[in-house]
């Protein structure tokens, strides 16, 4: 009940713009979400308030947090993406051609990662996506669907129907890498077919 209250005067404190992303959180919708914006508009209060938003529709197993960097990551509780794929940060580059690869290394060393997202999770956040290179945003929808998939054939939504929540600034500079990473997120495949509603 305490927690109910906490996330109603949360919500309460938002604009009417920001509120827009509660209502995206909809499972009934097929979209996904890029929540864009500079330094002090608010985003890391909108990402919290949305994930305890999640917490209440579907439970604390529904969500996981991920970012690029380790110091992101840790101020939204996350992972880095490249933890959670269970790879190295200069290894996505030699995964990229074959994402099964790598649902091979989690269901090694990850096996209840791999069944959390097979049954209960709903939604991924990705914060400061502006560090956020296209290549990775590719892999980590390629493994999805992997993991989705119930046969090798079939086609699954993108990111295997997990709802993404991409949160962060697009404007700052970019780390020299991204030329070789095929450059920022909204430039890879996964982004330009997933839907996405831009905020």
């Amino acid at each position: 009940q305490r927690f109910k209250e906490h996330h109603r005067k949360q919500v309460n404190k938002l604009s009417s713009d920001q509120k827009s992303l509660l209502h995206l959180l909809d499972l009934t919708s097929s979209t996904n979400v890029a929540l864009n914006g500079g330094p002090g508009t608010g985003k890391s209060v909108v990402l919290l308030t949305a994930v305890e938003e999640c917490f209440m529709k579907c439970g604390m197993l529904s969500v996981i947090k991920l970012s690029p960097t380790n110091m992101a990551a840790n101020r939204i509780e996350g992972m880095t993406i490249n933890k959670f794929l269970g790879i190295g940060k200069n290894d996505i580059s030699t995964y990229a051609r074959n994402p099964k690869d790598i649902v091979q290394v989690l269901m090694r060393q990850n096996e209840d990662l791999v069944e959390q997202l097979r049954t209960c999770v709903k939604y991924i956040f990705i914060d400061e996506v502006g560090m956020l290179c296209a290549q990775e945003l590719q892999v980590l929808n390629s493994v999805l669907c992997c993991i989705y998939a119930t046969h090798p054939a079939e086609k699954v939504r993108p990111f295997g129907g997990i709802k993404v929540i991409l949160v962060g600034d697009v404007l700052q500079v970019a780390p020299v890498e991204f030329q070789k990473k095929q450059g920022y997120y909204f430039h890879s495949k996964a982004f330009q077919e997933g839907h996405f509603v831009v905020l």
